[in-house]
């Protein structure tokens, strides 16, 4: 029993001593900006306008208020600093690709012939681009910000509308995510860092050398595998492929017949 009442009076004592030298109060935010869309000075601005002492209480307040007004920030994260100090970490978001939105019909290739015939009917035409219909996407699919047309980032064209603030199928853009940060180890794509795709249906076409197809819905991991194998083995042979269809169990391979690059 005297052991509960010591306990007591100590943390009695030690709320006391909070009080008394007003620990609790927060009284200065210090932030790191690491997005790159928004200035400190925003930052700070936007923080100081909120009453520091509600912002531990209440961070989804304050993450909320920045991300709608900033779509570039991802994510917010707040921690109490001694003393009378909290912490606001601004994360950005990860530019993928541009996005441009195009009209170029659906993939209409009849599933019932054969590999190569299906191969052979891909449609490698990609539109063309203007100055003012860019965005920028990150791996999840979210459009958060313009972009030049001339920024030299891979430019993946939809055949859908495309605005600020909208989200993306996230799994279609987790396996773009993955091809494209492959292919520019695999392809000699890049020295072009602003090579083209596009979503064509359940497929996607890459504008490269050689041309790539992947199956958005098959095993991205694995058509990765085997693009990696079969650029290994034209080397070897001195071979250079004009375009490799990876959707199907056995890849489809169309290898330039004049010579070897």
């Amino acid at each position: 029993m005297k052991v509960k009442i010591v306990s007591l009076l100590a943390i009695i004592f030690f709320i006391i001593i909070i009080w008394r030298l007003n620990l609790l109060s927060i009284s200065t935010a210090e932030v790191t900006n690491l997005a790159g869309c928004v200035s400190l000075d925003q930052l700070n601005n936007e923080i100081n306008s909120m009453d520091k002492n509600m912002i531990l209480v209440n961070v989804n307040k304050l993450k909320d208020k920045l991300t709608s007004k900033y779509m570039c920030i991802k994510d917010v994260n707040v921690s109490y600093k001694f003393p009378k100090t909290i912490k606001v970490d601004i994360y950005g978001r990860d530019l993928l690709t541009k996005v441009v939105s195009a009209d170029f019909g659906s993939n209409l290739v009849d599933m019932e012939s054969s590999a190569s015939s299906q191969a052979a009917l891909l449609d490698w035409n990609f539109p063309s681009e203007s100055s003012d219909d860019a965005f920028a996407v990150d791996d999840s699919g979210y459009v958060f910000i313009k972009v030049k047309s001339d920024h030299l980032i891979p430019t993946l064209f939809l055949n859908e509308g495309i605005n600020l603030g909208k989200k993306l199928d996230q799994k279609t853009f987790n396996s773009v995510g993955q091809i494209f940060s492959k292919i520019l180890t695999y392809v000699p794509i890049s020295y072009q860092p602003n090579f083209k795709a596009k979503v064509y249906g359940t497929t996607l076409l890459v504008n490269s050398s050689p041309k790539l197809a992947f199956s958005l819905e098959n095993d991205i991991l694995r058509q990765l595998a085997s693009l990696q194998l079969i650029l290994q083995k034209a080397k070897i042979d001195e071979r250079a492929a004009e375009f490799i269809d990876l959707r199907f169990d056995k890849p489809v391979v169309q290898y330039h017949t004049n010579l070897s690059k």
